[in-house]
């Protein structure tokens, strides 16, 4: 695949385009999904989770900017013959915002090694760029109206109603906030979230990681670990369990939800805990 730029406009959320686009289309690439509504995913987040994600070494930021580690990072990507394509749902976020942040985003853009699909919804969204980054970016522009009301990128932010706070760790989850995060999930990740509490609650301790990749590739659910652990990082952020390093260095998932919340929950959805 060649690298592109693409820059997908158009009225309603288009995080699940973006998401069924990734599962239909890319799963022979390396791709990895972020979500640029979230209050904690800035230039340097980013940039670190491509070093992880790619086990790129000597990466560093050291006293460098973030546009020149950016550059360094994505040298590094085509020196090593890697391939990788960056789905970003709101490139125009509270913390992207920033010259320098387009600028480093743009480094890695133009590398021949990355491909980027970007989702943008503010009114005066090209204002984020000067004419020098936009004939750089040189977008391939896509109109996309999904109408869909952006439940996610809504539940990322602080709402009372909801029983939940993006600037802590606690709140509690709900049937109603549970269904907003449902309405977003493409089938595939439906699916990993009733099997992972499955597992779960089948011994209430924490599951492995690998058990759970097991049961869900023998159920074509997902073809590789990386897929698994991009959807596992969204049930993170959305405090539906939490991941965690044992003291065998064996990765460990735990749930957050309570038992019968997500057995009513997934009653509701005519969905049970049995596994196939």
């Amino acid at each position: 695949m060649l690298a592109e730029v693409f820059l997908v406009y158009g009225v309603g959320s288009k995080r699940k385009i973006l998401s069924e686009f990734r599962d239909l289309k890319l799963k022979s690439y390396c791709t990895l999904t972020i979500d640029g509504f979230r209050e904690d995913v800035s230039i340097r987040s980013i940039l670190s989770i491509i070093i992880e994600s790619l086990k790129l070494a000597n990466c560093e930021q050291k006293r460098r900017s973030v546009v020149e580690w950016a550059t360094d990072i994505a040298r590094k990507i085509h020196s090593e013959k890697k391939q990788l394509i960056i789905l970003l749902n709101n490139i125009d976020g509270t913390n992207l915002r920033d010259s320098l942040t387009q600028n480093a985003l743009l480094a890695l853009a133009e590398s021949e090694a990355v491909s980027l699909v970007a989702t943008i919804d503010h009114v005066n969204a090209t204002a984020l760029w000067n004419t020098r980054q936009l004939s750089s970016f040189n977008w391939l522009y896509m109109r996309i109206d999904t109408f869909a009301v952006p439940s996610v990128e809504l539940l990322a932010g602080q709402s009372r109603a909801l029983g939940l706070n993006s600037k802590t760790s606690q709140g509690a989850h709900s049937l109603t906030s549970l269904d907003i995060l449902w309405q977003s999930l493409a089938t595939n990740s439906r699916e990993i979230f009733r099997i992972f509490f499955s597992l779960f609650f089948l011994k209430n301790e924490p599951l492995l990681f690998w058990d759970l990749f097991n049961v869900a590739k023998d159920n074509f659910i997902v073809s590789s670990d990386t897929a698994l652990r991009q959807q596992l990082v969204e049930f993170s952020d959305h405090r539906i369990l939490r991941m965690k390093r044992s003291d065998s260095g064996d990765d460990e998932l735990v749930g957050l939800l309570d038992k019968s919340l997500v057995e009513k929950f997934l009653t509701e959805k005519g969905l049970s805990f049995d596994i196939d």
